[in-house]
């Protein structure tokens, strides 16, 4: 039996994947991304920082974001 293929992670975090975690409207998410990138002093949130903002191991997040 075949595995199913996942696709990795990409390295930086858009308003599509906290959508996925939240459920929330384009504009709250585009919002929460950009309150973490000032947070973090950074202009791309990496998915080692979401991890930290959502309290998520990368394989949570991962599952999370293949739903």
């Amino acid at each position: 039996m075949e595995s199913p293929v996942v696709k990795p992670l990409p390295l930086f975090i858009t308003w599509q994947h906290i959508h996925k975690l939240t459920k929330q409207c384009e504009t709250n998410c585009r919002q929460e991304l950009n309150r973490f990138c000032t947070k973090h002093g950074v202009e791309r949130l990496n998915i080692y920082q979401l991890c930290e903002e959502y309290r998520l191991t990368r394989e949570q997040l991962e599952f999370h974001l293949s739903q």
